[in-house]
């Protein structure tokens, strides 16, 4: 059977990210390394919400005057464009 294969990304200018996964990858298989992130990850029930980073985000804009925002529909106001950049940023 074949493996699944996915690609992921890091910020270039992330150099403590970009300096960790080398000495990670210089250790052992890198892989596995994800795999066994990813499993601690399904066994661990306090997940983070990604509507909560969003929501964070919004009020902080809000709050410091960068955004002007109708608290009549909360989620509404975050669009799927909104969301794709804050999830780059964190």
């Amino acid at each position: 059977m074949a493996n699944i294969k996915y690609t992921i990304s890091f910020p270039s200018n992330d150099e403590t990210l970009t300096n960790f996964v080398k000495s990670k990858r210089k250790q052992g298989n890198f892989s596995a390394y994800v795999r066994e992130l990813i499993k601690r990850d399904m066994d661990n029930q306090s997940t983070i919400e990604l509507d909560d980073i969003y929501q964070y985000v919004r009020d902080k804009l809000q709050k410091e005057g960068f955004a002007t925002i109708n608290e009549s529909n909360t989620n509404s106001q975050i669009d799927e464009a909104d969301k794709e950049v804050i999830l780059e940023l964190f």
